[in-house]
């Protein structure tokens, strides 16, 4: 085993984490898989085009966590796995947790104004959902019909980004 289980581990070997009296291990984690991979292929059929999922609002009572990451609920999954934050595709914005007080001011700008149009907008379409590497959902999202990765990008609160390395956000 790795020396921090990979998400797919923790999926797969559910021990311990089951009333007493359920079965638990690689076989149960298969099947947790298994509806895993039909959600997604009912959710994202091979024709899609974009998805009208419903933001979910996170404790903090905004739909995103930062500038670049939504949250939503996924029609047709069961609460316990419908929680799902959505990567926005064609940009790196400031992290929350940045590594200087500049990205954090920034992030926070940066995440407000998101919270702000998405809570306003009459309609926010996720556009061709794939998954990337850190397990979430990559889609173009639309706001009111604009490119959200576009408007952020020109208002300088988000960077154009092709999943190569990240440029830092503490050096002017």
């Amino acid at each position: 085993m790795p020396s921090s289980p990979t998400p797919l581990y923790r999926l797969l070997t559910v021990a311990g984490h089951h009333a007493r009296g359920f079965p638990s291990g690689p076989v149960v984690g298969v099947s947790r898989v298994l509806v895993l991979v039909v959600a997604f292929f009912v959710a994202f059929p091979a024709n899609a085009a974009c998805y009208r999922w419903p933001l979910r609002l996170g404790g903090d009572g905004r739909p995103s966590y930062d500038a670049d990451t939504i949250r939503i609920s996924m029609p047709g999954l069961p609460p316990e796995l419908s929680a799902v934050s959505v990567r926005l595709r064609g940009v790196d914005a400031p992290e929350i947790k940045g590594k200087c007080p500049r990205e954090r001011k920034a992030a926070t700008a940066a995440r407000d104004y998101v919270s702000g149009v998405l809570l306003e907008a009459r309609s926010v379409e996720f556009c061709d959902p794939t998954w990337e590497k850190y397990g979430r959902v990559l889609a173009t999202v639309k706001v009111d019909g604009r490119d959200l990765a576009e408007t952020l990008t020109t208002k300088r609160l988000a960077r154009a980004y092709d999943g190569g390395t990240r440029a830092g956000w503490c050096n002017p």
